[in-house]
Parts: structure tokens; sequence; C-alpha cells
């Protein structure tokens, strides 16, 4: 993860700290206020796993976030980094019993792998 002024970027996505904005690849799409937070946190520590707790801290004010309000918050996240061919760069992970975390997906090779041909 690298931090410019303004802005966070892992791998080919890079979320606007001041506008909310993502962008993946060529793609910009705007993020309610609680899903930016949650992915500036996400991004912040990847690829070390952030406890729910810590999530809800940073995300919402003091006793307002809970357990619901944060699987609300990771199920809209999700949906927006998987793109329109259902491809994604960065996948939000659970890990049972501890929490969430970052990482980078696995890319599809864009043309098949060289294989000589039998004669």
């Amino acid at each position: 993860m690298s931090r410019r002024r303004g802005a966070l970027q892992l791998g080919d996505i890079t979320l606007d700290l001041d506008t909310h904005a993502l962008t993946i690849g060529s793609r910009r799409i705007p993020l309610p206020p609680s899903q930016a937070r949650l992915l500036a946190v996400l991004m912040e520590h990847a690829p070390r796993v952030v406890p729910p707790e810590l999530l809800i801290a940073r995300v919402w004010p003091p006793n307002e976030g809970n357990m619901a309000m944060l699987a609300d918050a990771i199920v809209g996240l999700r949906s927006v980094l998987e793109s329109e061919d259902g491809e994604q760069s960065v996948a939000i992970c659970y890990v049972t019993g501890f929490g969430y975390r970052l990482e980078m997906a696995a890319r599809k090779p864009s043309s098949p792998p060289y294989s000589p041909t039998s004669y």
C-alpha cells in the first residue's frame, strides 16, 4: 500500500480520501462515507488482519457502529470491488475468529499460456 497526499493506493485501486472516490483501473466509483472509511482502514493495514472492533471504532462515531452495520458495509464494498466481468484486483477476506483483511486477488492471464502443439 502506498500513500500519496490525500489518497491511498493498493494494486490498481486508489482511494481518494477527500472525495471518497474509488478508482479501479479506469473506473471511478463514488463511495458512501462509511465504505470509504472502512476501505481506508483496510488499505492502511493491508495485508494484516483487522479485528472487527477496530474497524467499527475507526469507521463510525463512538456507540453508533455495530457488527450488523460492519457486515452491511463489507457486503457493499465487496460488490463495488468486483468488476463487471466478475474479476477482483483486491478482495476483502474474513479470517475466522480474527477479522478482515485486504488481499491482492490472483489475476487470470489475459491470454492462455503458450503450449506447443503436438505433431
